[in-house]
């Protein structure tokens, strides 16, 4: 399911460690992602401006730029308030988690992690999103069916009419 979950789906890594970007780019692209790697967290909005990101997954401590001052850049930004973002940091207390999140985090993931942790708290954030969309599409479906039905029946008449 995870994969499906994943597949195509873009996501942007940040964080200061060249290491651990490349470990977040390889568990998401061998499970179906397309994820690209920035180091320089001041980068970041100008990067989302350029492309169409699904998430976005940025580490707490950077010596250029803190990652809760990326999130709240994005969060007051109209054009990428809405990507979810995934705190992935070494610090793992309970203010931290809660500071990240009321700043507007959706996930929270603390370092060192396996890459089966990481890939389910993606899930736990992305599967919601996913039924949403799946219910929209279905939504939109059943309204141009029912749509469809209704000019059929239209034009039965009009030729009952006619007769």
């Amino acid at each position: 399911m995870l994969t499906t979950l994943l597949k195509n789906k873009r996501f942007l890594v940040v964080d200061d460690e060249q290491a651990t970007v490349e470990i977040v780019k390889e568990v998401l692209n061998s499970n179906g992602a397309k994820a690209t790697g920035l180091m320089n967290p001041e980068k970041c909005m100008s990067m989302i401006a350029q492309d169409k990101y699904d998430g976005v997954i940025l580490d707490r401590y950077m010596p250029q730029m803190d990652g809760l001052e990326v999130l709240q850049q994005l969060q007051a930004n109209a054009q990428t308030k809405e990507i979810p973002v995934v705190m992935l940091t070494g610090e793992s207390s309970e203010p931290e988690i809660k500071r990240a999140i009321e700043a507007g985090a959706v996930g929270y993931v603390a370092k060192p992690f396996t890459p089966k942790s990481f890939l389910s708290q993606l899930e736990k954030i992305l599967k919601p999103k996913e039924e949403e969309r799946l219910r929209a599409l279905e939504e939109a479906k059943r309204i141009a069916m029912a749509a469809a039905q209704g000019a059929e029946n239209k034009a039965e008449k009009g030729e009952e009419k006619s007769d």
